[in-house]
């Protein structure tokens, strides 16, 4: 089972740097922060699936970017 501080860790340690990766994606802070969330939820849902032998960011990264994706469509929708 997934250890919520050892999640937690990780998500506050590269927070920015996700939300880096993905403000330029969406053009908008508010929807950059949401996308945020929207990708913590994800990767909390995932964790248990998270190799800690490998690097956070970049398993991160994939969420986010499946995360900018999803918002793109649902704007479109708009």
């Amino acid at each position: 089972m997934a250890e919520p501080a050892e999640f937690v860790e990780l998500l506050v340690q590269h927070q920015h740097q996700l939300l880096r990766f993905i403000l330029p994606l969406v053009g908008d802070l508010n929807d950059a922060q949401d996308v945020l969330q929207e990708t913590a939820k994800a990767l909390w849902r995932k964790f248990g699936d998270y190799d800690p032998a490998q690097p956070f960011l970049p398993w991160a990264r994939q969420f986010a970017r499946n995360e900018v994706l999803m918002h793109h469509r649902r704007r479109k929708r708009i």
